[in-house]
């Protein structure tokens, strides 16, 4: 059975999915309640399982670059599908590793830093799995933008974004760091070091400097949001993907549909991409046949601009690490 949350308790959710820093008074005074009902709350999503700790780094501001790759297995790759999402989940540029039903078998998302990387990773991927492989497509990320559950809080000015995305004005020359914070950021996305204390000792670091670093990661925008995962069937909600490819390549509708997106209830998170596809959306819903109408609401956004809408659910997370290992 899915865990029953009161009015109060879905708003303080909401509001520590958002913002994992905040303190208990903080969320009290955000929220319009008590702290001990805060801390009732969130004694109570612990013990459930119901968040983990993740943080959103801006890999755009360190010269990166970001490929979602949509793979579809033929009939002789299912039965090696175990064996492939390992290979997967091993990999240093994928940092995202997605088991996924519909048109697609497998969501990854990669990040490097040069071409090279990339086509070393399709190369690798190619000469062991190539044959099992009945079609790839891929796009290139440009912005992404995390809404979190909205369906949870009924008052929209709790609504929060967090995002990044690709600045075609910035200068061409991307942030350097010296290899404690690569480290340091890659232990960031591990949500089982979520104290600065853990974090400090898997790096060998006293607390203070890791405090230092961390400030200095903050400053630099490097560090996009603090916040916290959900366990959304716990709560009864089932995640969903929902493509959309676009006619021409105008992205005069942009601007529209993310307002659209940032204010529906249902739509978790948006990326605009450049490629196969041009928006990613994600959707979490608490009955199957509201999917559809969501589509609706998405196709009746874009208009008579839409060329094609594929859906997707995730069934099983291999990886999800945010940045990469190379």
């Amino acid at each position: 059975m899915p865990i029953k949350l009161s009015v109060p308790e879905r708003h303080i959710l909401y509001t520590v999915l958002m913002n994992a820093r905040l303190t208990v008074p903080e969320i009290a005074r955000q929220v319009g309640t008590s702290a001990p009902v805060v801390q009732h709350a969130l004694r109570k999503f612990k013990v459930a399982g119901l968040i983990s700790h993740r943080v959103m780094i801006d890999i755009f501001r360190l010269g990166y670059a970001s490929h979602d790759v949509y793979l579809t297995l033929s009939s002789e790759g299912q039965r090696t599908k175990a064996e492939i999402a390992q290979f997967l989940a091993r990999s240093g540029c994928a940092t995202m590793v997605l088991e996924v039903g519909g048109e697609y078998d497998f969501f990854v998302r990669t990040v490097t830093r040069t071409s090279a990387q990339l086509a070393a990773f399709n190369h690798e991927l190619s000469a062991k799995f190539g044959s099992l492989f009945l079609k790839k497509d891929v796009a290139v990320m440009v912005r992404h933008s995390v809404f979190g559950e909205k369906m949870l809080v009924n008052d929209p000015k709790l609504h929060c974004e967090c995002f990044f995305e690709v600045d075609p004005s910035a200068t061409p020359t991307p942030l350097e760091l010296d290899s404690m914070d690569h480290r340091l950021l890659y232990a960031l996305t591990d949500p089982e070091l979520s104290s600065s204390r853990a974090l400090a000792q898997s790096l060998g670091l006293p607390v203070s400097t890791l405090v230092y670093r961390l400030k200095k990661l903050e400053a630099a925008e490097i560090i996009a949001g603090d916040m916290h995962e959900i366990r959304g069937e716990l709560i009864g909600l089932a995640n969903y993907i929902v493509l959309v490819s676009m006619k021409g390549v105008s992205q005069a509708n942009y601007a529209d549909f993310f307002a659209f997106a940032k204010s529906h209830p249902n739509i978790t998170h948006l990326t605009f991409e450049v490629g196969h596809w041009d928006y990613m959306v994600g959707v979490a819903v608490e009955q199957q046949r509201d999917l559809n109408l969501i589509i609706d609401a998405i196709r009746g956004a874009l208009g008579d601009s839409v060329a094609s809408i594929k859906s997707f659910s995730m069934f099983f997370a291999h990886k999800v690490r945010d940045y990469p290992s190379i």
